[in-house]
């Protein structure tokens, strides 16, 4: 319903209908303060807004009349001499605001039937005078709703906004502040850039970075659509360098395939990626959208990815995430992330060990030769957060001294090497047998079913990898959905299945 059909004369008609247990008008029961109640029937919603009505205006007496020191309405069954008498207190006041609240109430609200001239009576007014205060009364609560509407249709709005960014991997996001102001910088230009790569190395915190302005321009900017496509597919070699593979989940038929259903063009499956394609155009360029493509790793994606993004950059905008550079594409705006000062890390890691229950605040020299090799990297503090979690400070301290005459490239692999340690042999089964896993994550049905694990080593060995990090969990409280992070993955591939037999 538009804000602009919420008015006096339908509220009255409202009042009235509730008054004679009959139904307000129809339109009033698509309000988005009734949004919680669709799936209800419109008898029901009718309940949900009369009550809203009532409370509010009751609320709203109430308010009016303790600013003016009077004590507020009685809670017991009104008698019609009480009713009449709190009505001639109420226009005793001189106060105009309080004198619409009061006569609304008293003509529509109250439990016992008085007709106009009985309460202009009371009142002590004539009743074309009261008449005039109920409608200044019914102007004041159309302002009230309004007010309520426009906060319910931006929660609803950005509620659906947000309905396929993940969730976020941290307690919130340290260390960005510059960056997201710098986004939203380039965002508010008109003739801004129409494709931004938020770049650096993996577990620098590119795809929080992300989420966080998503969920920002969601909350806040004039867009119709924001759309989420995960591009994960990397890997590490035993020489600490990243290198690319093919994923076929991965191409840019999945990725332009996943826009077109997060836009509500499911009937376009089947077409291929031109026809696709040329299909969105039209629907991006009708209203603001921010497309976002996640992960996107490999020379092969963006060489293929990249001049499809620009023959759409002018329907939509693009935020990539990168550990590769994109300077070779003009009409791309790249964004370094750089590591986290000393000071955020060890905001971000305290934060991670309170959130895992542990009270620990690090010493100024400790966190120094924490942040000298870890280098600012958040996964890195994540994954340290969860060994400081469940092991000695000094034990872990000397598990990052080794780790620091490895090459830094190889950090990540030390620090699940050390995790891996940990595990008791069911967690190591169950973590390699997630080799294969979605990434996007799949229910805990699937992990059973692939551990092949009795049920108590399943449970067991399933809160281990929780608890070390080595498996994140997405989705609701009631149905998760469980994933590998890419560099977990890494590890168990060049570390592991590679060593085997050492």
């Amino acid at each position: 319903m538009e804000i602009a059909q919420i008015t006096a004369a339908r509220l009255k008609q409202a009042l009235s209908a509730f008054q004679q247990a009959q139904s307000p008008p129809e339109e009033l029961l698509a309000l988005d303060i009734l949004h919680a109640y669709r799936g209800q029937s419109s008898a029901e919603r009718a309940i949900h807004l009369h009550d809203w009505m009532s409370q509010t205006i009751q609320a709203r007496l109430q308010q009016r009349r303790a600013a003016e020191e009077r004590p507020s309405l009685p809670t017991t069954p009104h008698t019609r001499q009480q009713i009449t008498a709190v009505l001639a207190a109420d226009f005793s006041h001189n106060n105009p605001e309080l004198e619409a609240w009061s006569a609304l109430y008293h003509r529509y609200c109250i439990p016992v039937s008085i007709s106009v001239n009985d309460l202009a009576q009371a009142a002590s007014v004539v009743p074309r005078h009261f008449s005039r205060r109920v409608q200044a009364g019914l102007d004041l609560l159309v302002d009230v709703l309004r007010r309520a509407e426009m906060t319910a249709h931006g929660r609803f709005r950005a509620q659906r906004l947000r309905q396929h960014l993940p969730p976020a991997d941290y307690a919130r996001l340290f260390g960005g502040e510059t960056l997201l102001t710098q986004l939203s910088d380039l965002w508010g230009q008109a003739d801004g850039p129409r494709t931004i790569s938020i770049e650096g190395l993996g577990g620098i915190g590119k795809t929080a970075l992300a989420r966080a302005f998503a969920n920002q321009v969601a909350a806040t900017a004039a867009v119709d659509g924001i759309v989420w496509v995960s591009a994960r597919h990397e890997w590490l070699t035993d020489q600490g360098d990243w290198q690319s593979v093919t994923d076929p989940a991965r191409s840019l038929a999945d990725i332009i395939a996943r826009m077109a259903d997060q836009l509500g063009q499911t009937e376009l499956a089947g077409l291929d990626v031109n026809e696709k394609t040329a299909r969105l155009q039209p629907i991006l360029a009708a209203a603001p959208h921010l497309v976002i493509i996640d992960n996107l790793e490999t020379l092969d994606d963006v060489a293929m990815l990249l001049p499809v993004l620009a023959s759409l950059k002018d329907a939509a905008r693009f935020l990539l995430t990168s550990r590769h550079s994109l300077s070779r594409y003009p009409f791309v705006q790249r964004l370094p992330v750089p590591p986290l000062s000393l000071a955020d890390s060890r905001a971000f890691l305290e934060s991670e060990l309170a959130r895992r229950g542990r009270d620990l605040r690090l010493e100024t020299d400790t966190m120094r030769m924490i942040h000298d090799i870890i280098g600012g990297v958040p996964l890195a503090l994540k994954l340290t957060a969860a060994q400081l979690a469940h092991l000695p400070l000094a034990e872990v301290m000397d598990g990052l001294r080794q780790a620091n005459r490895e090459p830094s490239e190889r950090l990540f692999t030390y620090i699940y090497r050390r995790a891996w340690q940990l595990l008791d042999e069911s967690a190591k089964a169950l973590l390699l047998s997630l080799l294969s896993i979605s990434p996007d994550g799949e229910d805990v049905a699937w992990l059973r079913l692939m551990s092949d694990l009795p049920e108590n080593e399943f449970e067991a060995a399933l809160a281990q990898l929780t608890a070390y990090s080595l498996l994140e969990v997405a989705g609701s409280p009631t149905a998760p959905a469980y994933r590998l992070h890419r560099l977990t993955t890494t590890f168990l591939q060049t570390e592991i299945l590679l060593n085997w037999s050492a």
